[in-house]
């Protein structure tokens, strides 16, 4: 394998990958959408928040393949056992993402949906 500086090209890539996402998270706006990857769902949990928008005040909640509440249902938003808030399902409803409107708290990307 090709080496730079005593180093195998892979883990050269894998440095700079690395380096692009921490500054790329650094350099986004606090007030835009924020997303990462998503953890297990814990077994008593419906879905997952999966992205924040903060300033529109809504979030997209995956629900991998469970059913997701109807339009206009209120559902609570949980961080480890404790309540956060409340979000209201709104339109657009997919097969397995749903929006919500936030109508207490502050969801947080990785909350869980109960």
């Amino acid at each position: 394998m090709k080496q730079i500086d005593g180093l195998p090209r892979q883990r050269w890539a894998v440095a700079g990958l690395a380096l692009g996402l921490c500054c790329g998270c650094a350099l986004s706006s606090s007030s835009g959408p924020s997303a990462v990857a998503s953890g297990p769902v814990p077994e008593e949990a419906a879905g997952l928040v999966a992205l924040v928008h903060p300033t529109e005040r809504f979030v997209v909640i995956d629900f991998g393949g469970r059913l997701a509440p109807a339009v206009g249902a209120t559902v609570a938003v949980y961080r480890a056992e404790a309540k956060v808030g409340a979000v209201e399902v709104s339109e657009p409803v997919r097969p397995r993402f749903v929006t919500a409107d936030v109508v207490a708290g502050a969801p947080q990307v990785g909350d869980w949906i109960r």
